[in-house]
């Protein structure tokens, strides 16, 4: 086994178990690598994925957007840090048949996913809708950092997420 410190390792390794050092490996080797780690961090929800970050609500506006390194389906925990609670997730057709368009304004205390804008980046919608200024903090789960290493030999000295995260895990 082997303490990886970077992508270039991990190639190095691959082609010492093949006994294969020639160049031309290298580029298999890449478009072989950056799928695998993606199936990797696609199979659980990894601590070091984990953040948090807040939203300042505006008057009237019901809709945010989540950060840009949000994985979908990875909010786990959404907090009116104003009010000092914990809000809860009400689901697509509960929101719509108990609160067909609600203008109700308000503290909100109910919050559901939304949609996605243009970039793809997934929204949140609160209820009531908020009368004022209030922060809300969101923990979640931030898409993993995977280069593209199939065409960018360039990438090969950048750490893969797991082993800036898990210091060399031996594989």
């Amino acid at each position: 086994m082997a303490n990886y410190a970077d992508y270039a390792d991990i190639i190095a390794d691959i082609k010492d178990r093949f006994d294969d050092s020639s160049a031309a490996t290298d580029t298999s080797i890449r478009r072989f690598v950056a799928p695998a780690l993606w199936d990797i961090y696609a199979r659980a929800k990894w601590k070091f994925t984990r953040k948090t970050s807040t939203i300042a609500t505006v008057a009237s506006t019901e809709e945010y957007a989540l950060a840009s390194d949000y994985n979908f389906g990875g909010l786990y925990d959404v907090v009116n840090t104003t009010a000092k609670f914990i809000m809860t997730r009400i689901g697509d057709r509960s929101y719509d048949t108990a609160l067909p368009a609600s203008t109700s304004t308000g503290s909100p205390y109910y919050y559901r996913l939304w949609g996605n804008t243009s970039g793809g980046i997934q929204n949140i919608q609160f209820y009531p809708i908020p009368s004022g200024v209030e922060t809300i903090t969101y923990r979640y789960y931030r898409k993993p950092t995977v280069v593209d290493l199939s065409t960018n030999t360039d990438n090969d000295d950048e750490v893969p997420d797991y082993i800036k995260n898990f210091y060399a895990i031996p594989l």
